[in-house]
């Protein structure tokens, strides 16, 4: 794909979506600190408790105190939850849009080159793991670091001996790991390409599933998204695999660290006088816990992160992309009362995946309004991409072609489109029933003109014997219709769009004679 965007960090890109949810953001983000100092601040009210009960007596003020902090951890933590989940939700929603809108703005050459189910995948796939990222893990991220920092500074506040010991250790046991994490975040791009693949292979066979059938290729086909199904496999097995052997080596190293630091602060507390108390002692492990916790919790999070951000490339790839005909920055207004008048001037064109082939050549030609024209000539002439040049599908790289005296490309896209109605050669129909198929060429007709086209289209007699009538449904792209009849509706559709330039492509091909005739 062309015109694509590259980043060191691909997921920070995204940030510009949060920029209508600031307030929900900032209230996350204070909910989150609060949870964390309350968090933060349990084990004091436990090491109190602790050293209260050593003494033989209950403090119903220290079971208060405790009792108080636990409710606001469970208060807050619910509603950063809350906050973070929802706030995923409307970023995600957001994208998907945004992503739509680009990818219905991309030109005809760049379908060329985009497979529909890679698109899909994007939309869905990738999409899915921004949600679970901006939703969860960047708030079990921030939690869990904010959760480390402050647990090191009460590990320093409680006793500084043990905790020098533990920041001596700390970097000799990290420093390998970040490696694993460098090399993870680029077996998540390639384990998502080989995903999408998979479904871009799946997507494109299952619309012609009946082709498949027909040609016996079943087990062709199988056997293919088999294979690119254990590539995808064997990819996220690569993944996997370094994200085992970095929670292995951290578990490790984090549960020797805990022994370590629990076997050094005994001592202490048997000396006489005892350097730190038993609450301390407790207090001392609850935040060593917290931080090792957090951690390894960062470690999970952070390749959940690696992955939303080989996806995060994926959308902001498809996002970059421009198509190359777009309408002008100062668009010529349509005539009042246009009447559809078509010139071509030397017109020549070239497919852009094909350029050493015209398909046009120094081509001229002048339709009067209300004439009918018929384009005769073999499969390749160049019937149906004249029928697109005027659509501006694709831009003609030679001479010029007007309606009603103004070159096309004056016109905004919307303007030049809404002069035409189109009966494509591949008739396309939507799920959904006969009546909004043909409303689609104008929704906000009446039903007496939506009806008034179907019988001028000659929908209006098969539609009779159905028993729902209009309102039946039509299935995914129409297979409960018969080709003659999806062929009708598309020039109802046509009709009801009621433009002063109509192009037919084949349109009756499907048609039995007495149907072409009226």
């Amino acid at each position: 794909m062309q015109n694509t965007e590259k980043t060191k960090y691909p997921l920070w890109s995204l940030v510009r979506f949060l920029k209508p949810y600031t307030s929900r953001a900032v209230m996350s983000l204070v909910t989150l600190l609060l949870a964390a100092a309350a968090l933060l601040a349990l084990p004091i009210s436990v090491g109190n408790v602790i050293d209260t009960g050593f003494k033989h007596k209950i403090d119903l003020d220290q079971l208060t105190n405790f009792t108080i902090v636990s409710f606001l951890v469970a208060v807050f933590s619910a509603w950063r939850f809350y906050l973070m989940s929802t706030l995923g939700e409307y970023v995600v929603a957001d994208i998907r849009k945004q992503l739509f809108k680009r990818v219905l703005s991309l030109d005809a050459y760049q379908y060329e080159t985009i497979k529909v189910g890679e698109i899909l995948s994007r939309l869905t796939t990738d999409t899915a793991l921004i949600e679970q990222t901006v939703g969860t893990s960047i708030s079990l991220f921030l939690r869990n670091s904010i959760q480390l920092i402050g647990g090191c500074a009460m590990l320093f506040y409680t006793s500084w001996r043990l905790t020098t010991v533990i920041v001596i250790i700390t970097p000799l046991a990290l420093t390998p790991l970040l490696g694993i994490l460098r090399y993870s975040r680029q077996l998540a791009r390639v384990s998502q390409d080989k995903l999408a693949q998979t479904n871009a292979y799946a997507g494109e066979v299952l619309f012609a599933a009946q082709v498949a059938q027909a040609f016996n290729h079943e087990k062709k086909h199988q056997q293919y998204y088999a294979d690119t199904i254990t590539e995808a496999l064997v990819a996220a097995k690569k993944r996997i695999r370094m994200r085992t052997i970095f929670s292995f080596v951290l578990s490790f190293s984090v549960c020797i660290a805990v022994m370590f630091v629990f076997w050094a602060g005994s001592q202490l507390v048997i000396t006489d006088p005892p350097i730190i108390t038993h609450g301390e002692l407790v207090r001392y492990m609850a935040y060593t816990i917290f931080v090792t916790t957090a951690m390894a919790s960062i470690s999970e999070v952070y390749g959940d992160i690696q992955r939303a951000s080989g996806a995060s490339e994926r959308i902001l790839e498809l996002m970059a992309a421009k198509p190359e005909i777009e309408s002008p920055e100062n668009p010529v207004a349509l005539p009042q009362n246009p009447q559809g008048a078509i010139e071509l001037k030397e017109v020549t064109f070239a497919y852009p995946s094909r350029t050493d082939k015209c398909v046009l050549d120094n081509m001229s030609l002048s339709i009067n309004p209300g004439e009918m024209v018929a384009l005769v000539g073999p499969s390749g002439a160049g019937k149906s991409t004249l029928l697109q040049l005027l659509l501006r599908f694709y831009q003609a790289q030679e001479g010029c072609i007007s309606i009603d005296g103004n070159d096309i490309s004056h016109y905004s896209l919307e303007d030049l489109r809404s002069l035409i109605a189109i009966v494509p050669q591949e008739v396309i129909v939507f799920s959904g029933t006969i009546y909004e198929n043909i409303l689609y060429g104008r929704p906000e007709a009446s039903e007496a003109e939506v009806l008034a086209a179907a019988k001028m289209a000659l929908v209006d007699p098969f539609v009779a014997q159905l028993p729902d009538g209009y309102q039946t449904a039509v299935g995914e792209r129409g297979l409960r219709l018969s080709g003659g009849q999806r062929q009708r509706l598309a020039i109802a559709r046509a009709f009801l769009r009621n433009s002063p330039i109509l192009l037919l492509d084949e349109a009756t091909s499907a048609l039995d004679a007495e149907s072409e005739r009226l």
